[in-house]
């Protein structure tokens, strides 16, 4: 964005505001369509990860290390799930 943004010195400022802008406006849709991707990637990384752990547990108990990480991966996924709502 930064490469974007100071790429038009040379111009009046108008026209180097107008040119900022659109160059901004193709890294930005390069970005949010890179992190939509991953953003689903992730999901289904946690989901996956939280089922293998639900799995383990209907077969015996988890050690606490275990607990702790399941613990952290339900409240990544409600992170995760809150950012595909907003997007």
């Amino acid at each position: 964005m930064e490469m974007a943004w100071s790429g038009c010195r040379h111009m009046e400022v108008g026209k180097s505001l107008i040119h900022k802008l659109r160059a901004l406006k193709v890294v930005l849709r390069e970005w949010n369509s890179n992190s939509l991707r991953n953003v689903d990637t992730r999901y289904k990384e946690v989901v996956d990860e939280i089922d293998e752990m639900e799995n383990k547990l209907n077969g015996g108990e988890l050690s606490s290390c275990e607990l702790k990480r399941k613990r952290e991966l339900h409240t990544q996924l409600w992170s995760i799930s809150h950012l595909r709502e907003s997007i």
